[in-house]
């Protein structure tokens, strides 16, 4: 296109540049040879001859400026101050003042070309402005979705284009407004920019789709270790803390990357599987990057099958709960249970909770599913501690985002209320993520729940970003850790993980908490667990998650 353009301009100024000196020698003749001319009868002495095709040298003057802007405005002032000279050279020759009028035409012609090239900047200016409107986004400073959607479909249309587009999308970052305020969380997203613009390569362009969503695409990449490199890179970018607004903020990011061609050849498609990579990086967990396989189409595909099941069972009450029984490595005394939420789809097929809590955390539904926990397992299970003395607790999982939700005090102080249930005998489960995006807030919160009796347990402990960082600071009770480090027990002979679990614990004991192990299933594990006198344990060894009823059973055994 811009082949053409340049093509365009230069047959223009060649076009205009001869007709301009042919008009131009003739006014010279004219002028010098005194020349009249016989139109219809009427005598046109030279004069007026070579004024009038001054004009045309005006209007050849005007066309090329107009047509050819910068470039033509020079041209056309090399041509003008020339046909001055020439012009002007006739009267010293001549002594004849006759080719003054042609001076004074060229002249203004001059003050012509200068006033359109004026204009043409001022509409210049006009017109970047109004692209900057349509174009970038008014936060960032960076090209918006309808400019990143353009710049798409023309690398495309290169010959022998290849490229990677990478969908981001900010982890938590709908916490971070609902806690922090809008104000900060845009002083976020200029953060994040300013951290991937200077990751970003000269060659790569980048774009925010809109809300927390980002597009980089990395073009021209050499081989699949250095694309992995630069993907990656965009993602370290996120590790150091941002500072905004008075507070410590820590940002995670999850990425689909698609490749063009070998993906798809089509750039509706291209962007289409780069949203769907980015939504399986999200359900893998947070930090996530994953590459396009058509495989996750018919994924996306059953997710949004699982979203409408969420739906449904939220407006028919069609989930249930089951109990998983903890106990205590010292005297085998049942210590309480875990209220597990479960749902099945519309086949009664069972979903698992690693399916559908993501996908309730990532479309806005997980309050609204936490809060139907709480309210129904504390309603169940308050009959049960009422016929029974005996210290007993109940401990339900928190997400991040709800715990950062403006409302989440009021969620767990009214379903208390509702049930009677005595809030001593309630613990809450949460993971690191809720104090990586607000530690105060967190915080804040949590120490309000305490005072009420409330007990915290941190779960999923040394899977997160920062444990023993934060682990001091944070006003918890119990530590949970993480089942995959319990796994591994069977299957390190070295025992290394021994090691780390023997060191969390005499860690935990040293800060005043308990610890308790999850997903214990063998015999080695829980004799290694009590040997590095772990405070409880829960797990398929002892006890799977059981029914309400079941549940009572043990308890009042």
């Amino acid at each position: 296109m811009k082949d053409k353009n340049k093509k365009v301009k230069q047959h223009t100024i060649a076009t205009d540049s001869l007709l301009y000196i042919f008009t131009a020698l003739l006014i010279i003749y004219i002028s010098r040879g005194k020349v009249s001319i016989n139109v219809a009868g009427i005598i046109v002495d030279s004069g007026r001859s070579s004024g009038i095709l001054s004009v045309l040298l005006t209007l050849y003057s005007a066309h090329v400026v107009l047509r050819c802007k910068k470039s033509g405005m020079i041209n056309s002032l090399i041509l003008n101050i020339t046909e001055i000279l020439m012009l002007s050279s006739t009267i010293f020759i001549k002594k004849s003042l006759e080719a003054t009028p042609g001076i004074a035409i060229v002249a203004g012609g001059i003050g012509v070309t200068v006033l359109i090239r004026h204009f043409q900047i001022e509409s210049d200016k006009n017109e970047e402005k109004l692209e900057n409107l349509v174009y970038l986004d008014p936060l960032t400073n960076i090209p918006n979705r309808r400019y990143f959607m353009k710049k798409l479909s023309e690398l495309s249309e290169k010959p022998g284009c290849h490229f990677a587009l990478v969908f981001i999308d900010l982890d938590n970052f709908k916490a971070i407004n609902d806690t922090s305020g809008h104000e900060t969380g845009d002083c976020v997203l200029n953060e994040v920019v300013k951290r991937w613009n200077m990751q970003k390569r000269k060659n790569e362009f980048m774009a925010r789709l809109g809300g927390d969503e980002f597009a980089v695409v990395i073009p021209d990449y050499t081989n699949e270790n250095i694309l992995r490199n630069r993907v990656e890179s965009f993602s370290v970018a996120l590790n150091e803390k941002f500072y905004c607004n008075g507070r410590n903020i820590f940002m995670s990011a999850c990425m689909g990357v698609v490749r063009y061609p070998y993906d798809s050849t089509d750039i509706n498609s291209v962007f289409k599987y780069s949203d769907i990579a980015m939504y399986n990086a999200k359900n893998s967990g947070k930090k996530g990057i994953s590459y396009f396989e058509h495989s996750m189409v018919s994924g996306i595909e059953k997710a949004a099958d699982i979203f409408d099941q969420i739906n449904y069972s939220l407006e028919n009450e069609l989930f249930y709960i089951v109990y998983q029984p903890q106990f205590s490595l010292r005297d085998n005394e049942l210590r309480g249970f875990e209220a597990l939420i479960r749902m099945k789809d519309k086949d009664g097929s069972l979903v698992s909770s690693d399916l559908f809590i993501p996908l309730a955390e990532k479309n806005g539904l997980i309050r609204d599913v936490e809060c139907w926990v709480l309210s129904r397992a504390l309603n169940q299970f308050k009959p049960i501690l009422e016929k029974c003395n005996r210290k007993i607790t109940l401990s339900i999982n928190i997400s991040a985002v709800h715990i950062l939700h403006n409302e989440f005090i009021n969620d767990i102080n009214l379903a208390l209320e509702v049930s009677d249930f005595p809030p001593e005998n309630l613990e809450l489960e949460i993971t690191e993520s809720a104090f990586l995006v607000s530690v105060n807030d967190a915080v804040r919160k949590i120490n309000i729940l305490k005072k009420s009796g409330i007990k915290i347990a941190l779960d999923d402990f040394g899977t997160g970003y920062a444990s023993l960082t934060y682990i001091t600071k944070l006003p918890i009770d119990l530590l949970k850790i993480d089942k995959s480090f319990i796994e591994a027990i069977n299957d390190n002979p070295d025992y290394d993980s021994i090691k780390f679990i023997n060191t969390i614990i005499s860690m935990a004991h040293i800060l005043n908490f308990s610890v308790i192990a999850e997903g214990v299933e063998t015999q080695k594990q829980l004799t290694e667990l009590t040997n590095m006198d772990c405070d409880y344990m829960q797990g398929f060894l002892k006890g799977r998650p059981v029914s309400l009823r079941e549940a009572e059973e043990l308890f009042l055994s």
